[in-house]
C-alpha cells in the first residue's frame, strides 16, 4: 500500500496532536510522497512548504516528542471517460488527492473552533518564520549554482515560428 498510487492525505501528529494535514498524488505512493521529510529536499529545490514542514519536524525530533504518520486514502476504480472520438475505458482510475484533504481540512475546523492545523501555513493565509525563509532561500541559491544533469533530449523548437 505504500508505493501504490491513490489520492492519499497524510497526517503529521505530534503527542497526539495533529500538527499538518496534506495531500499528495504522485507516483510512488505515500511512500515517495514523504520521502521530502526525511531531508528537507536540500539535494534539491523543495518548496518553502515542504522543507518548513521538514524544519518543524527536525526540530520536533530534538525536543523527543513522539511524532506519528497517517494516512488515508481513497482506492482507484474502473469507470469510463471522454476521449477524441468517444468514450475510453480506464481502469485505475483516481480522484482528486484535493477532495480528500478538502474534506479532511474541514472535518479538522469542524472540531476544532474553525481552526487550521498549526504546520498548514498556507491555508491559513500566514507566513513562514524568518528562519525558515532564509534557509531555503540558502537551499534554494545552492541548488541554482548545482551543475544541471540533462537527463533527456530536448523537443525541437517549430520551424520558422520562432527566432533565435
Amino acid at each position: 500500500m505504500l508505493t501504490q498510487n491513490v489520492a492519499r492525505v497524510y497526517l503529521i501528529v505530534v503527542d497526539g496532536e495533529i500538527k499538518k494535514i496534506g495531500g499528495s498524488q504522485a507516483d510512488g505512493g505515500i511512500k515517495s510522497a514523504l520521502n521530502i521529510y526525511k531531508d528537507g529536499g536540500v539535494k534539491g529545490r523543495p518548496s518553502i512548504r515542504s522543507f518548513g514542514v521538514w524544519y518543524f519536524l527536525y526540530h520536533t525530533i530534538l525536543t523527543g516528542a513522539k511524532i506519528e504518520f497517517y494516512m488515508i486514502y481513497q482506492p482507484n476504480f474502473e469507470t469510463q471517460v471522454k476521449g477524441l472520438f468517444g468514450f475510453c475505458a480506464i481502469k485505475d482510475a483516481s480522484i482528486s488527492y484535493k477532495l480528500l484533504e478538502q474534506a479532511c481540512l474541514t472535518d479538522y475546523r469542524n472540531n476544532n473552533n474553525d481552526a487550521l492545523p498549526e504546520w498548514n501555513a498556507r491555508e491559513q493565509g500566514k507566513d513562514w518564520p524568518n528562519d525558515i525563509k532564509d534557509e531555503h532561500a540558502n537551499i534554494t541559491q545552492k541548488a541554482q549554482n548545482r551543475e544541471k544533469a540533462v537527463h533527456r533530449k530536448a523537443i525541437d523548437k517549430p520551424g520558422g515560428t520562432l527566432k533565435d
